[in-house]
């Protein structure tokens, strides 16, 4: 019997994956929705921390692929707010209350990129993410393609364009 040849571990950076299109809209679905209570953050801001990190069935791919691990926060300036909430979630603001496991099953399209890191090593990136059929609506269990406006908001904005309108026909019925 003799050792395989050239056989050797594979570490975090020793590793192929399956790659995706760059630039280009891929199809999917959120597969998950990962938590960990206590994830390690390493850079700038290291420290342990709520966590969260998306795993993407995608079409036409045969592994899962993954978002990064983010901070579990809803803050405008957040990436899990802006990269993810913003765009997949109908009105989404900043701290809302909204249970991000109604991700799940959603159905996207999604847009990577590609770097290659100070050892040479190619990492990709997810840049851009839309739902395919609408957003989830915080408030329901359904995505929704869009959101009916407040009539007594839309009332409010008729009253003011009304004050300010200095403008007007000789019959008082017929606007300009």
């Amino acid at each position: 019997m003799k050792p395989k040849q050239n056989q050797k571990k594979a570490s975090s950076g020793d590793h192929e994956f399956e790659r995706v299109k760059v630039d280009e809209w891929t199809d999917g679905v959120i597969a998950e929705v990962q938590y960990d209570e206590k994830h390690s953050f390493g850079g700038k801001f290291a420290g342990i921390q709520e966590g969260v990190r998306f795993k993407f069935d995608l079409d036409g791919y045969k592994f899962p692929h993954y978002s990064r691990w983010m901070k579990f926060s809803y803050s405008d300036k957040s990436n899990l707010f802006t990269k993810y909430l913003a765009p997949l979630v109908v009105n989404a603001q900043p701290y809302l209350d909204f249970d991000i496991s109604r991700l799940q099953g959603l159905k996207i399209k999604t847009m990577w990129s590609e770097e290659k890191g100070s050892n040479g090593q190619i990492w990709q990136s997810l840049e851009l993410i839309r739902p395919l059929e609408g957003g989830v609506n915080p408030f329901g269990d359904s995505p929704i393609s869009h959101v009916e406006p407040d009539p007594a908001l839309i009332d409010e904005k008729l009253n003011e364009m009304d004050a300010n309108d200095e403008i007007t026909s000789e019959d008082d019925g017929i606007p300009f």
